[in-house]
This record gives structure tokens, C-alpha cells and sequence, in this order.
């Protein structure tokens, strides 16, 4: 069948903001909307890069403790993250730990459907030559409904 639908979407990133002692930033946000959709199948939905591994291989807005497909929409939605990656700021100054060169990260991801109206993760983690770990929380609302380890390895 042939889709018919229209689709309207702005995002916003950026990446590699200094903060002097404090490491960098990085962040991006995105609103979407489907503004008809006569003929729209799932496969044409926007989907949201979810994960439920303990491991996975790190992309860019994707979300730690989201259902891979569970949250999929075919109306509008408004998504976000962000992470600080502090660099070693903390980590350094204990002296064995120093000589690792951990690099500690702290970020937020969020996400708003018209099914999942306010929905947050807030993590933890610590970097080391291209492997991650993290622990996070995950919020509906402002009910937990998840938390857990997560590691991400890749260059």
C-alpha cells in the first residue's frame, strides 16, 4: 500500500560545548508532528531509539531504560537529551583514581507522546578508553519505574 501522510519536525543539536574545568556538554531536542495521516502504518511512525540490554553499542539520543517500540507514535511528540561529560573534574582529584583518566558523565534524557506525557531518565556514569557505565533512574511522571545499570562500549 502506498503511505499517505504528512510529517513536520525540528530539531536542535549540539555538541563539544566547553565549560572550561567543567568538561563539555552536549544536548539536542526535537519536536515532531504528523499533521495527516490517511494511509500510515507503523513502519512510518517515529520511533525512539530504546533500549532494555544491560550492553548495547552508544548512538546519539537514545534513551536507557525506554521499550524499544511500546512508545512509537504516529502523532506529536517532543524529545530530549542531554549529558555533561565533567572530563576527570571529580575523579582527579583522588590521586589513584587520577591515574586512570576516568571521565565521569551525568546526563537526562525526556520524552513527551500524547500516550507518555512526561516521561525522564537521569543518569550516572563513568568513561574509560571508549567504554561507559552508567546507572540510571527512569521516571513516569514522577513515579520511578525503572532503574538500573547499563554499560556501553565503542569508539
Amino acid at each position: 500500500s502506498d503511505a499517505d501522510y504528512d510529517f513536520i519536525s525540528l530539531d536542535i543539536r549540539k555538541s563539544n560545548i566547553k565549560l572550561g574545568f567543567y568538561g563539555e556538554l552536549e544536548f539536542s531536542a526535537e519536536t515532531g508532528k504528523f499533521l495527516t495521516s490517511k494511509d500510515l502504518q507503523f513502519p512510518d511512525f517515529n520511533h525512539f531509539r530504546g533500549n532494555k540490554a544491560l550492553s548495547f553499542t552508544p548512538a546519539k539520543n537514545q534513551f536507557l531504560f525506554l521499550n524499544f517500540y511500546l512508545e512509537s507514535t504516529n502523532q506529536s511528540y517532543f524529545e530530549a537529551h542531554a549529558e555533561q561529560n565533567f572530563k576527570g573534574f571529580f575523579t582527579n582529584k583522588i590521586p589513584l583514581l587520577r591515574k586512570l583518566k576516568l571521565q565521569e558523565l551525568v546526563g537526562l534524557n525526556y520524552l513527551s507522546t500524547p500516550h507518555l506525557t512526561n516521561y525522564k531518565e537521569l543518569y550516572f556514569g563513568l568513561a574509560y578508553i571508549g567504554i561507559k557505565v552508567y546507572f540510571g533512574f527512569a521516571f513516569d511522571g514522577n513515579k520511578q519505574v525503572q532503574s538500573g545499570f547499563r554499560i556501553a562500549y565503542g569508539f
